[in-house]
């Protein structure tokens, strides 16, 4: 048998599991409570916003939102490929549907209220109490029905991530089997001899940046069929690269040239919102097939994927170990996501109003927000109903290693 057969015939087993992979799962849910921690305080707009925004908090956002949520899509694909390796289709569809759509409906009567209330009286001067506010939300006026996945956005705010996974699970199944077979060796063996040499995985950004240019004019709304078509890219690539081990062994090789092309990237784009910011802002949110439009969206799709790289070759090297945090860490990722963002805006809404220093208001709401998270969580992962609710597996006593995997590669 070839190196190149080796490769692509890797064992399901838990010491061929890549301890990366949970560790950036980790992270990037780290990246995303610093980011909606920020949120109050940049120039895009939210829930609830300080009476003063910050270009710097801008940035952050423009920063962390580039690669955040591919990154979450990728490692869920890489997830699903490792679900898939002991689970019937059955098996993993009805996991899907336990773990991603009962806690987005319960978010959705629980926890999404909470926002719009706070929405409702920061921005359109809403005078009534939560109750009267309910009485409200919950009427059938209310009712809405898009014409693409944006409408998990529409009823669960932050939540939209676990009805767009769960749709991208279930539609991507044939495919994912398919690659599986014994059929498709031949192909995926030619993939890796082809984007392992000469830097040729760059070349994978031109399906994000084709996407981009071609549909975003067509659907700028966040969520509409652009971010939908552009998710689903690094969902899929995300299960193709734990085919061949070579995939990641490239990304590692290239980190350093990745991150280059990904800091270059990004000052430019901040070159550009410091420099212009209205003209920055309307071709942002107005995109157009225009030149200047499509080099911006060219320029963000290399440069997302110059991150990825970067993040993925250096998670592959410096962080493919367990630790004594990490099934802990691992176990609370989707209830701390689930949980977040009403937190933080709960906490968010009485702190902007104080007078102190936005960085000061940051660092509270951060350290506040962090703590009463941790606290929610703690309760929640003892009692089997709240697990239910939040995603959780059934409790079990399995080794710490054991106990990582199981959590993550559900």
């Amino acid at each position: 048998m070839t190196q190149a057969e080796q490769n692509v015939n890797r064992l399901n087993s838990a010491s061929n599991r890549c301890y990366y992979v949970d560790q950036l799962r980790v992270w990037a849910m780290v990246a995303v409570f610093i980011l909606h921690c920020s949120h109050f305080f940049d120039h895009i707009g939210w829930h609830v916003k300080n009476a003063e925004a910050n270009l710097g908090f801008t940035m952050v956002l423009l920063f962390i939102h580039q690669w955040t949520m591919p990154l979450f899509f990728l490692l869920a694909g890489a997830a699903s490929w490792f679900s898939l390796g002991t689970r019937t289709t059955k098996e993993y569809a009805a996991a899907r549907f336990k773990r991603l759509l009962i806690p987005y409906f319960f978010g959705i009567l629980v926890l999404i209220p909470p926002q719009k209330f706070l929405e409702a009286v920061s921005q359109r001067g809403f005078e009534g109490n939560y109750f009267d506010f309910l009485g409200r939300y919950f009427s059938t006026d209310t009712l809405w029905i898009g014409p693409s996945l944006n409408v998990f956005g529409h009823y669960g705010h932050h939540l939209w991530f676990l009805g767009f996974l769960t749709v991208f699970s279930l539609a991507a199944l044939p495919l994912f089997k398919a690659l599986r077979t014994e059929k498709a060796r031949q192909l995926i063996m030619k993939w890796g001899d082809y984007f392992s040499q000469k830097g040729r995985i760059f070349l994978l950004f031109l399906p994000l940046a084709v996407v981009q240019i071609a549909l975003r004019p067509l659907f700028p709304d966040y969520l509409n069929w652009a971010d939908t078509i552009y998710w689903a890219i690094f969902f899929i690539y995300g299960y193709i690269f734990f085919l061949d081990t070579r995939f990641g062994d490239t990304m590692v090789k290239y980190r350093n040239i990745a991150l280059a092309v990904g800091v270059l990237g990004f000052l430019v784009v901040a070159a550009g919102l410091y420099l212009e910011r209205e003209e920055f802002g309307r071709m942002a949110m107005n995109p157009s097939y225009s030149l200047l439009s499509v080099g911006y969206q060219l320029l963000c799709s290399i440069s997302t994927w110059a991150w990825l790289i970067f993040i993925l070759g250096a998670g592959k090297k410096y962080l493919d170990k367990s630790s004594k945090t990490l099934g802990y860490s691992n176990e609370a990722v989707l209830p701390f996501y689930i949980l977040h963002q009403t937190v933080i805006l709960i906490i968010g809404f009485y702190v902007v109003r104080w007078d102190l220093p936005m960085i000061a208001k940051f660092g509270v709401i951060t350290v506040t927000s962090f703590i009463a998270i941790m606290a929610l969580y703690e309760p929640i992962k003892r009692f089997p109903p709240t697990r239910f609710l939040f995603g959780m597996r059934p409790r079990r006593d399995h080794p710490i290693k054991e106990k990582i995997m199981e959590n993550i590669y559900e």
